[in-house]
């Protein structure tokens, strides 16, 4: 039963940030989705100046390793 919880937890904190950074980046989505309709294909320097100013965030790879604690101990 914990277990469940705590999924249902992990499952709503992880809905609700992947919610709070398309709402932060809504106008560069709308910039990305605008650039492919019209050229099918993006290369790399396109994405870059369209992303450009958009802080990047830990890859996965680097979330596993660091044991799911990317920011630093939480309090």
């Amino acid at each position: 039963r914990i277990r469940d919880e705590e999924r249902e937890q992990l499952v709503h904190e992880s809905r609700r940030a992947a919610r709070e950074l398309i709402e932060a980046n809504r106008v560069k989505l709308d910039e990305l989705a605008a650039e492919l309709l019209a050229n099918e294909v993006l290369e790399r320097a396109t994405i870059d100046r369209i992303m450009a100013g958009v802080r990047r965030r830990p890859s996965i790879a680097a979330f596993r390793r660091s044991g799911g604690n990317i920011g630093g101990p939480q309090e």
